[in-house]
């Protein structure tokens, strides 16, 4: 299982992102996962991979988006092993008013660690053009929203939410 996150463009170093967040891969059986980056890092217990060198944990014990001023893709995924009757809770700070080129997705379960090309999975998206916070499901490349969020929530700057999504063992969001 993995656990994987990504905000979609970057479009300056200034962006801040504080999450805390939990994502699961399907498998058979159950177990639970949880990293509130207290230990100050993302790098061991439990380790976290992808575009490691744009992220860091902050003083106050958050993960932070610290990426070069370009437009690119950044991820951190770990490992896991739920889905059935799950739930993950994370929070999210975005320093500037997220858009349809600039926003963050927050992926829940993929087939895949590295979320740059395709892969089979669920994420939840904040911002786009409707400035909200959606649900969607991802097959190979194409992308299918399955719950649609209150328009213009995230309208806003900064944005800060809290975001709880849950998962039955039938497969209802």
């Amino acid at each position: 299982m993995i656990i994987t996150f990504v905000l979609i463009p970057l479009m300056t170093r200034l962006l801040r992102l504080f999450i805390f967040l939990f994502w699961m891969l399907p498998m058979v059986g159950a177990a639970q996962f949880s990293d509130d980056f207290s230990d100050g890092n993302f790098t061991s217990n439990p380790i976290w991979a992808g575009d490691n060198a744009n992220f860091e944990v902050d003083a106050n014990g958050f993960l932070h988006l610290n990426a070069p001023a370009v437009a690119d893709e950044s991820f951190l995924s770990v490992a896991s092993v739920a889905i059935d009757t799950a739930s993950w809770e994370f929070s999210v700070r975005l320093e500037f008013n997220p858009s349809s080129s600039n926003r963050a997705r927050v992926y829940l379960v993929s087939s895949d660690s590295n979320l740059k090309g395709p892969l089979n999975g669920y994420y939840v998206l904040i911002g786009n053009t409707e400035d909200e916070i959606s649900l969607y499901r991802q097959s190979g490349t194409t992308v299918t929203k399955i719950i649609d969020g209150v328009d213009d929530l995230v309208d806003t700057d900064p944005v800060e939410v809290k975001v709880l999504v849950t998962r039955s063992t039938n497969g209802d969001w």
